[in-house]
């Protein structure tokens, strides 16, 4: 009886250690940004606008993410665009999604409802998503393919709807063969580390919000996150 309890008590702690282990090797692994060729790992996304959702659930069709703060001003400019962009009829075959870096929630949620957001939003809160893409200036906006591959990392804010953002998003997820951009990134975009120490400083000086931001009206519209049924 002893050598059982023994024995099961060794168990239980090889398979602690075993568990520990490979923690501590995905953390590592997400520590180190996915570059461009390279596949995203599995990832938990806390909703703002909808329920929760694995990363792995977008697999089987390219998919945009577009990683945003709302302290960062391009990435306000942007998003119109995008919502403009998930409603075009041509833009089925793909879904996008949004990702808020902001430390907080209630920040992000007040900025989604002034554009009125339809996109499938979420936030990083434990700075995940962010370090797995690479999100070290905002905005970035990732195309991804149906497998889960890095094809592109935009850095800097683009009229997402306009044609040449479209051509470059078309050209991107129908890529076949040839040379791809060996820099894996394009673009600028506002330094993350920046961004947060002055989001931080305005709001000790308590200083008022942002003014309304000027968006597309989409409130009539069904929340969605780039679903093929969406009507044109």
């Amino acid at each position: 009886m002893l050598c059982f309890a023994i024995a099961n008590t060794a168990a239980i702690a090889n398979a602690a250690a075993i568990a520990n282990a490979a923690a501590i090797a995905n953390a590592a692994a997400i520590a180190v940004p996915v570059e461009q060729g390279g596949t995203l790992l599995d990832a938990t996304l806390q909703g703002l606008n909808g329920p929760a959702r694995k990363l792995s659930e977008f697999r089987g069709r390219p998919l945009i993410i577009n990683v945003w703060a709302s302290w960062c001003g391009p990435c306000r400019e942007e998003m119109a665009s995008l919502e403009r962009l998930a409603w075009r009829s041509e833009s089925r075959y793909f879904a996008i999604i949004g990702i808020s870096t902001d430390d907080d929630a209630d920040r992000a949620k007040n900025l989604l409802k002034q554009i009125n957001a339809t996109i499938s939003q979420f936030i990083d809160k434990d700075l995940r998503m962010e370090n797995m893409l690479g999100a070290s200036r905002l905005p970035l906006t990732v195309l991804i393919d149906g497998n889960g591959r890095v094809l592109e990392k935009i850095y800097g804010a683009r009229q997402w709807d306009g044609a040449d953002a479209r051509r470059l998003i078309d050209e991107a997820f129908h890529r076949r063969t040839g040379k791809q951009d060996s820099s894996g990134s394009r673009g600028a975009g506002l330094d993350v580390r920046r961004g947060r120490m002055a989001q931080r400083q305005r709001e000790i000086e308590a200083r008022p919000a942002a003014g309304p931001i000027e968006a597309a009206n989409f409130s009539a519209m069904r929340l969605d996150d780039g679903a093929a049924d969406r009507q044109p």
